[in-house]
Parts: structure tokens; C-alpha cells; sequence
């Protein structure tokens, strides 16, 4: 399919999204698909919106493509996935339909789309203006809100989506800081319950392109000033730590390394807090603030994916430093684009 005749079948999918009262959250695009995580509106008498993975597929599906979006849906809790292809599933090849139909997907082509879109009100948004809409929940944009998002303020250019899926802005942090691993370092997250609320519980964990891979639970602690860890949060953190050491090794065939908390700032004894927690667990806490990951994200996302893959935290993650310096980080930038200035 050409790309004039992609453009018209993704501006038909935008189009029946913002017709279903589909609210965006996260819009990411690469150059085969376009993944979007969002909300729909739900059906009288329930009040609570489905959590929704949709992917835009620029051609025929792949196995790869399938098995992958398959886990992220699933990694990012969400509880219905679509995925959108130009090309009739009649025209797939036999192994891909066997997949789709034994999937827990939605497929959906260019025709079932066009028919929807006539069986609901019309809208009169242009591409640009839908695409407009979308690119506030890019990457990168997440990215650059995530310090003051963190401070539980909710920046105006998000707001009204926030408010119309009563969100609170610790879910907002905890989503944010998820894409922020996930879309702008290009790490599998599997996010944890998040609203596991009568137990203990990390956001999720990153497994990390190292070699051997790597990888680290993260905590995102909001705060109007700074997370100060008390002794009853280190206590929980090592409880957790423990259970998930041997989970993350059956699950994800890595070794948990890292422990990582994201706040806007940080006050008490850290120091002796990370190291009763390594102690213990032989896993390092490593503290970073939102506007230092910001820093970093921001610049992750703007790498190409075949260069991005080369990001190793371990060079920042420092068991001398406690707190993620700005200066270590942009030391590491630095190395690291001398290091890689040829291929990109």
C-alpha cells in the first residue's frame, strides 16, 4: 500500500476512535506501525473506561508484529487490544489468520473501519487537527512533563483528558514514567498491578538490552517537594525485592540488579537506607529524580531504535552515587555519542 492510501486509512481509524469517545493516553510512532494506549468511554450503567492497546499496521501483519503487540498490551495492563491493518484478513497468509483468530485480539481492516465510521455520528476534525490532538501523548512530549507531573500538577496541555478519565496524578507519573522506558529507551516494561491496593506492590520492571540482559524494578514516588523512604518503606522494599528476584529470573531470563525510585526530589538518609536495602538483597536502590530521567528520556528518544539499543544504565547506576548526579548523566550523553557518532 502506497503511502497516500495509508494516510486515508489512518485518518479513517483516528477518526472512529474519536467517534467511539476514545481518549488517548500515549501515541507512539515507528516505521512499520503506530502503537496508541488509551481509554474508552464506557457503556451505561458502568462507569469505568476500558483500558485499550490499538496498533495501526502499515501493510500485512506480522508474526513478529502479532506476538509483540500481543505482549505489550498484556505488559502494559491493558484489558482490550485492536489492531488495524489496510489489508483484508482474507488476504493474510494462513499462519498469520491461524494466530490472529487463536489471539486475544480485535482485527480490524480498511473496509470493517469505513463501515463503522458510517454507523456513528459524523465529526468534521481534519487529519492535521486529530494528529494535533495525538502528538500531545507522543514520547518525547510525556517525556518533557514528566518533572512537573511528578510534583502532582498536571500540565494544562493534558488536562481535560486527565480529568474526563478521573485520573489521579499518581497514575498519570506511574504511566508517563512507564512510556518513558518503554517508548523513548525502547526497554520491555511489564508493569505490575497498579491498582493492587491492599498489597505491596513496584510499578514494574525493565529488562535491559545488556549482555547478558539485565534488569531493574522501579518505584515512582510523587511528592509536592521530595519521597523521603521511611524505615517502614525500606522494610516493604526489601520484602518486595526478595519476591521479585526470583520472579524476574522465571519470567524475564535476567538477573535483578537495580532497584530504582523516581521522585521529584529526595530527602532523609538515603545513604543508609540503600545500603541496609544491598545488603540484604544484593540488589542496588538507585534514586533519580523526574527532571533527571526527563533529561535522559528526552534524549533516548531522540536516537534512532538501532542505536538506542546500545543505552546501558549500568554506566550511570552508580553504587558511589546514591542520587543520579545531572552531571553523570550528561557525561554519559557525551561519552556515549563520541562512542556512536558514525552511525547516526
Amino acid at each position: 500500500m502506497n503511502e497516500e492510501k495509508f494516510k486515508k486509512f489512518e485518518k479513517n481509524v483516528l477518526t472512529l476512535l474519536k467517534q467511539l469517545d476514545f481518549k488517548v493516553v500515549g501515541y507512539y510512532t515507528y516505521p512499520y506501525y503506530t502503537d496508541i494506549l488509551g481509554y474508552l468511554k464506557p457503556e451505561q450503567p458502568f462507569t469505568i473506561p476500558t483500558r485499550l492497546m490499538v496498533e495501526i499496521v502499515r501493510g500485512k501483519p506480522t508474526e513478529g508484529m502479532i506476538e509483540s503487540f500481543i505482549k505489550l498490551s498484556k505488559d502494559s495492563l491493558s484489558e482490550k487490544a485492536v489492531m488495524f491493518s489496510p489489508v483484508p484478513k482474507d488476504d493474510l497468509d494462513e499462519k498469520i489468520v491461524t494466530i490472529l483468530n487463536r489471539s486475544r485480539l480485535d482485527f480490524l481492516d480498511a473496509k470493517q473501519v469505513a463501515n463503522a465510521i458510517a454507523k456513528q455520528e459524523p465529526i468534521s476534525l481534519t487529519t492535521a487537527e486529530m494528529k494535533k490532538i495525538y502528538d500531545v501523548f507522543s514520547a518525547p512530549m510525556l517525556a518533557k512533563y514528566l518533572p512537573e507531573i511528578a510534583m502532582r500538577k498536571i500540565p494544562r496541555q493534558i488536562a481535560s483528558t486527565v480529568n474526563d478519565l478521573s485520573l489521579k496524578p499518581w497514575q498519570v507519573f506511574e504511566q508517563v514514567v512507564f512510556s518513558v522506558f518503554h517508548y523513548c529507551f525502547s526497554f520491555a516494561v511489564r508493569k505490575y498491578g497498579e491498582d493492587s491496593l491492599f498489597e505491596h506492590e513496584p510499578e514494574g520492571v525493565v529488562i535491559t538490552y545488556g549482555n547478558p540482559p539485565y534488569a531493574f524494578i522501579y518505584e515512582c514516588k510523587s511528592a509536592e517537594q521530595s519521597y523521603n523512604m521511611t524505615a517502614q518503606d525500606e522494610l516493604t522494599y526489601k520484602d518486595y525485592i526478595q519476591k521479585k528476584k526470583e520472579e524476574v529470573r522465571a519470567l524475564d531470563k535476567s538477573d535483578l540488579k537495580y532497584f530504582v525510585t523516581i521522585s521529584p526530589d529526595f530527602a532523609g538518609d538515603i545513604s543508609r537506607r540503600r545500603e541496609n536495602i544491598f545488603k540484604e538483597t544484593q540488589v542496588l536502590p538507585i534514586f533519580m529524580s523526574a527532571k533527571n530521567l526527563s533529561t535522559l528520556g528526552s534524549w533516548a528518544c531522540s536516537l534512532p531504535n538501532d542505536v538506542k539499543i546500545l543505552i546501558d544504565l549500568r554506566d550511570i547506576f552508580s553504587l558511589k552515587e546514591p542520587i543520579v548526579s545531572l552531571k553523570s548523566i550528561e557525561n554519559y550523553i557525551k561519552a556515549f555519542e563520541n562512542k556512536t557518532k558514525k552511525r547516526y
